[in-house]
């Protein structure tokens, strides 16, 4: 069992490296240095508490979340809220089955799913912990990227089919790394491949083993708008070309309609309280997928382009 405390303890010593505690107390509204008081271990940090400090200090704990649930935090009510999503995310039935698994009581458990109290750090560290690997991509993406959090993988909108397409079976059966293979399997520039490569390092998301590039975090990407929009919208408009070129050239791969590519769009009126269950849907049809890649360790031999993007038609 990991020590939660030593990891909650870790992560201050590393996010708090260049920080004045007593200003940074000041920023976070308290009249004394709690800040000090939480790095040295004489007062408990709270996860609420946690997120304040990581939003103070642009610490992208939404991408880190991102990461490695796979699910997209789009604002920061929702890192607050985050027990609720990993009561669903760990598959606990009931708040009982939770709080038992989790040694708190069932009242307790039940005011943080309420939001009404927040546990301290090491109990989300926990429970991100309850999937296999899970807590290191999170502790990866919390403190690997923060420091090139600009870098981001919206930079290079080709860049995550470049990371996926490396570890195809037809690539690593290669003698070395060919981004020469890469480009031609995905229809780019070796140029655009080597740039993809130096980001993918850049951030951590791969690393050189042997003779090849393997991955270090999830394959599964969360984006946010938020980021910077012109990288957004060059993200959007290049895989929107690309579904269109697809298109154009009738590119089927395979005959069998179960994996079949699948296109189509939807438009529809609805009520606000449907448009949340939708978008929950959504949420969770995302996560399903990022599973079943956690579980995927066949061979890998096609690389597949999820373009998840819906949102309101009201003009304000």
């Amino acid at each position: 069992m990991n020590n939660y405390q030593k990891i909650k303890n870790d992560i201050l010593n590393e996010i708090l490296k260049k920080s004045k505690t007593s200003s940074l107390s000041h920023k976070l509204g308290y009249k004394f240095d709690k800040v000090k008081r939480w790095k040295n271990g004489t007062k408990q940090l709270n996860w609420n508490e946690f997120c304040d400090l990581c939003f103070v200090l642009k610490i992208p704990l939404l991408e880190a979340l991102g990461f490695s649930l796979g699910a997209l935090f789009e604002n920061e009510k929702q890192a607050y809220k985050i027990i609720p999503y990993l009561k669903k995310f760990n598959k606990f039935k009931t708040t009982s089955q939770m709080a038992k698994q989790m040694g708190v009581s069932i009242a307790s458990m039940q005011r943080y799913l309420s939001c009404q109290s927040y546990p301290e750090v090491e109990f989300i560290l926990d429970c991100i912990d309850q999937r296999p690997l899970f807590l290191d991509q999170f502790l990866s993406a919390l403190l690997v990227i923060r420091e090139k959090s600009e870098l981001t993988i919206l930079s290079i909108p080709w860049a995550s089919a470049v990371a996926n397409a490396m570890s195809l079976q037809q690539h690593m059966s290669l003698p070395k790394f060919s981004p020469a293979w890469v480009a031609e399997h995905l229809s780019l520039t070796e140029v655009h491949v080597l740039q993809a490569v130096q980001l993918l390092e850049e951030i951590g998301l791969i690393e050189f083993h042997g003779n090849h590039y393997m991955p270090t975090l999830s394959r599964t990407i969360a984006v946010r708008s938020e980021i910077c929009q012109e990288d957004y919208l060059q993200f959007i408009r290049f895989w929107m070309e690309r579904a269109s070129r697809r298109l154009k050239i009738n590119n089927i791969q395979t005959n069998d309609h179960k994996i079949a590519d699948k296109d189509g769009f939807r438009v529809f009126a609805c009520s606000p309280n449907i448009a949340r269950k939708i978008t929950e849907v959504l949420i969770n049809a995302e996560q399903e997928i990022h599973d079943l890649l956690q579980v995927d360790t066949e061979e890998k031999s096609e690389v597949r382009v999820f373009l998840y993007h819906h949102f309101s038609a009201k003009i304000k």
